[in-house]
């Protein structure tokens, strides 16, 4: 198990450290603001790798929209640089099929900037069922978390920390969280989020993927590799590969 752990976190630092090295050794962020493409594009601002929240945060007044499989919905909208807040929600609610409703409150802390970010988030939700003719049934569920990222949002290492709950247990330990990303072209990004989850598997979740914008959208594609007892409750360990595609997209114009 130990050996998972450590191929994983070799493995991410030494894509990353290279570039946070120049990145934390520059007086000054680079400007892309200039680079035709590049402009207005939703790329810089999106706060997270593929769903977990990195130390940066979204700009105030801005807003972005995502879908996940068409299954799940999300809003976010800056307050102010700092605090932040995200909406979500499954259409699926709509025919009256068991879905859930959260919310994901964020404050962000620029400890350094553009160099170290911290941020606290909390995702809170229900599962609701609007059919009447099934019995009424609603679970609470959520995280707490914090994360901590180095670098800026082209190039970033983050690491994170968080504990789950279901109804009225919390977890007894912790989830780790360690992800990055680094920019490989004028339109491209490649993205890793990876879990590990003491008490629950002995195996950590692994994911490459990558992030291609366009000037008014960006979608997000990967894969994910993880134990399928985790999500289907097997009784044998099988490592399986579970696909992701996301698509974001920016509700307000950047200043």
């Amino acid at each position: 198990m130990k050996i998972h752990y450590y191929i994983l976190i070799i493995f991410i630092v030494l894509l990353c450290l290279n570039d946070l090295i120049a990145q934390t050794t520059v007086a000054e962020p680079i400007d892309n603001s200039n680079v035709e493409g590049i402009k207005n594009s939703p790329k810089q601002n999106i706060p997270r790798s593929f769903y977990s929240p990195t130390g940066h945060g979204i700009k105030k007044g801005e807003a972005y929209y995502t879908n996940l499989f068409l299954y799940l919905s999300q809003i976010d909208y800056g307050i102010n640089d700092k605090f932040s807040i995200g909406l979500g929600i499954s259409p699926l609610l709509i025919i009256g099929s068991p879905s859930p409703i959260w919310l994901t409150p964020k404050i962000s802390i620029p400890t350094t900037k553009e160099r170290l970010n911290i941020s606290m988030s909390l995702l809170t939700g229900v599962f609701v069922n609007l059919n009447r003719k099934r019995e009424k049934q609603i679970a609470t569920f959520g995280m707490a978390f914090t994360s901590a990222t180095l670098g800026d949002r082209s190039r970033n290492l983050s690491i994170g920390l968080g504990y789950g709950f279901l109804k009225n247990e919390l977890a007894k330990k912790p989830a780790i969280s360690i992800s990055g990303m680094c920019k490989i072209n004028e339109r491209g990004y490649f993205v890793t989020e990876n879990y590990i989850l003491p008490g629950l598997s002995n195996f950590p979740v692994l994911s490459l993927g990558g992030r291609h914008f366009w000037n008014k959208a960006s979608i997000d594609y990967g894969l994910f590799i993880v134990e399928a007892d985790v999500i289907w409750g097997y009784l044998e360990s099988r490592v399986i590969g579970v696909p992701w595609l996301s698509v974001n997209v920016p509700l307000s114009k950047r200043n």
